[in-house]
């Protein structure tokens, strides 16, 4: 089976590189060719310190979550670019609560049982009684 293209874990093209290279990242969807460009100090506040190659698969067109996979790369656009470009800025991260639903006993009398999920997250935090 033949290798791909892009570099492994040895001399890979990070964010972070990126960013000290003062490159901005150009992400386009082959879908809908939206074009949209960042900072990598912005993506790396999300995703950390990846490589600029994984984030085509981290990554998701705004316009519809099943436009595949993006082209993500990181240009070094001239002072003339620049002034056409619009960059978007990082101005927070909201987080989505979602309900943990349990479910009472078969008669109703007794405690709530939590789910599975939440039992052994709640036996995972219980301390063993010292002697």
């Amino acid at each position: 089976m033949p290798e791909p293209y892009w570099p492994k874990d040895r001399n890979a093209y990070t964010l972070r590189m990126a960013e000290r290279n003062r490159t901005i990242v150009r992400v386009r969807c082959a879908y809908c060719k939206r074009v949209a460009y960042y900072h990598p100090v912005d993506l790396m506040e999300i995703w950390g310190d990846v490589e600029v190659d994984d984030l085509m698969h981290k990554m998701r067109c705004e316009a519809g979550k099943d436009h595949g996979n993006m082209d993500v790369r990181c240009i070094s656009p001239s002072a003339e670019e620049m002034q056409g470009m619009k960059i978007r800025r990082l101005t927070g991260i909201v987080l989505t609560r979602r309900p943990v639903w349990s479910e009472k006993g078969s008669r109703g009398t007794g405690p709530p049982t939590p789910s599975p999920s939440i039992r052994s997250a709640r036996s995972s935090r219980r301390e063993t009684p010292s002697p």
